[in-house]
């Protein structure tokens, strides 16, 4: 999967991580590549992380995601 645009809670990208997050168990080599800038990255990678999507959800140019320190 492929997200373009701007990274806003508005966007409903939380839904889209959550939804790829029912389906990745089916689709092993699948990955979700999100492409912007905005304010909610951080929450977005935080998400990825907690539904242990980290090494399927990344964001060119940004590590792959990663669950926030403490």
């Amino acid at each position: 999967m492929v997200y373009p645009g701007s990274l806003n809670w508005h966007q409903g990208l939380d839904v889209a991580i959550r939804a790829f997050g029912k389906i990745a168990g089916r689709y092993p080599q699948a990955e979700f590549l999100i492409y912007g800038e905005g304010g909610e990255i951080g929450a977005l990678m935080e998400l990825a992380g907690e539904l242990n999507l980290t090494d399927r959800i990344r964001s060119p140019g940004r590590s792959p995601c990663k669950k926030s320190p403490p």
